[in-house]
């Protein structure tokens, strides 16, 4: 029960790595408010860990939106009466990345994965901050990507979100530290997500072809990535601040 007593708002909650989060979350014994753009998704999310024992809300949200993430901070606190962790993990993802090359990138494509990935981000973490400055303690963590440290074709948007990710959370640590609040991040590998799998479908390519690049030769489950994040969430992580946690079972060593 590391989370004892915790409180935290999962962004991307209702699928994928978010919903393994806001599960991991609620099992270590934090209030847990899931967010998703999807309403069934998120509802589903919210209602398995209530049907489950635990403290748990829902609402939709669409981290774009300023206003709207202003609000779900503000409904969190009401809620359970803190804010003690926040994930920023909302993202477009699988063949939402893949918009082609760069000639072909419409500033529709460039201006909505750029709003959604990485001004989503910085929306909940200056939302978060304005609740967790008072308390002076907080933590905070980022999704990223292996793609925000090396790109693969076809994602020019995505991979610059994720890339100005990993320099909006050092920026970040370095701000709210002498605050008490810890920023830190994740930059998940090939994942067993239903975006990715779909992705691979789509893209027509092989087991072979993509366990050739991973050192462990298998791709992470969604709990993995979520129990990276509770350790960024407890106390056991009290003195790691401005850090983004490759976890990608050794794919950028190749």
């Amino acid at each position: 029960m590391r989370l004892q007593g915790k409180v935290a708002l999962v962004t991307g909650a209702g699928s994928g790595i978010g919903a393994a989060i806001a599960r991991k979350f609620a099992e270590e014994g934090a209030s847990v408010h899931v967010t998703g753009l999807h309403v069934e998704n998120t509802r589903q999310v919210t209602m398995e860990l209530r049907d489950a024992g635990y403290d748990a809300v829902g609402r939709v949200l669409d981290v774009s939106d300023s206003r709207a993430v202003a609000a779900t901070i503000s409904a969190t606190v009401t809620e359970f009466g803190k804010l003690d962790i926040l994930v920023a993990n909302a993202a477009l993802a699988g063949m939402s990345a893949y918009i082609g090359s760069l000639l072909d990138v419409t500033d529709e494509q460039w201006k909505r994965i750029i709003d959604v990935n990485l001004s989503g981000s910085f929306y909940c973490a200056r939302e978060a901050a304005r609740v967790m400055i008072p308390n002076k303690s907080g933590s905070i963590i980022m999704i990223g990507s292996v793609n925000g440290f090396v790109p693969e074709s076809d994602v020019t948007a995505y991979a610059a979100s994720k890339g100005g990710l990993i320099t909006l959370m050092k920026s970040l640590a370095r701000d709210l530290g002498p605050h008490g609040i810890r920023v830190n991040g994740i930059a998940p590998g090939g994942t067993d997500t239903e975006n990715i799998l779909v992705a691979i479908r789509e893209l027509g390519l092989t087991e072979e072809q993509l366990l050739s690049r991973i050192p462990l030769g298998r791709r992470a489950q969604p709990e993995e990535m979520a129990s990276v994040a509770i350790f960024l969430a407890s106390d056991e992580a009290s003195f790691v601040n401005g850090h983004m946690i490759v976890a990608d079972g050794g794919q950028l060593c190749t």
